[in-house]
């Protein structure tokens, strides 16, 4: 006699039970034109605030993360559901005013850690923001050509914190004990500076 095989919706095949959301995320930015929306594979939303008052926004362009507006600054981000994980970008372009940078454990523009890509002087620097006081973790030498056309990643892993060009280091671990129950990971742009600055495949894995 054959036997039947009976399938029982249990908490992993169930469709009708609430499943965790997903950590991380992943945008490629392959929409139309306009408001930045939510990520393409998850569909969270990019959270938006307000540094400095002004009309700037975060906008797709030609499928890329781009900065609009003519006057303030402010921070895009995702929430990951983790502080530890590697946030990474392609950087097509980058502006070398010290406008564009990204930011990670984020609970706000005055406690996150801030990556500025490239300064007006030629420098990369990584910055603690803790109630509004900045500590500079590590500042180093960088070009644009290093930047254009690489993939930018900031490894977090409980208090070391370290930076890669296209998987070669740049800022070789440095120490932040604060910040890490933080999982908000983004961007900064400034609608008067950064203008060029253009950023796709940004994600942040797990």
């Amino acid at each position: 006699m054959t036997g039947i095989d009976i399938v029982l919706n249990t908490f992993f095949n169930n469709p009708l039970l609430p499943q965790d959301p997903p950590l991380g995320f992943f945008d490629n930015f392959n929409r139309a034109n306009g408001a930045i929306g939510v990520t393409s594979n998850e569909a969270k939303p990019w959270l938006k605030q307000i540094v400095s008052a002004g009309d700037g926004a975060a906008v797709i362009d030609t499928n890329r993360a781009a900065p609009s507006g003519t006057s303030g600054a402010f921070v895009y981000a995702v929430d990951a559901l983790s502080g530890n994980g590697t946030l990474s970008t392609l950087v097509s372009t980058v502006s070398t005013d010290g406008g564009a940078r990204l930011v990670a454990r984020c609970q706000d523009y005055d406690n996150c850690l801030l990556l500025t890509l490239l300064t007006a002087t030629g420098r990369m620097t990584l910055v603690k923001k803790i109630a509004g006081v900045s500590t500079t973790l590590a500042d180093v030498a960088v070009l644009s050509s290093e930047i254009n056309n690489k993939t930018v990643a900031i490894v977090l892993s409980g208090s070391s914190v370290s930076v890669t060009l296209d998987g070669v280091v740049k800022i070789a671990p440095v120490t932040a004990t604060e910040l890490q129950s933080n999982t908000k990971h983004g961007f900064f742009f400034n609608a008067t500076q950064s203008k060029t600055t253009r950023y796709d495949d940004f994600r942040f894995s797990i």
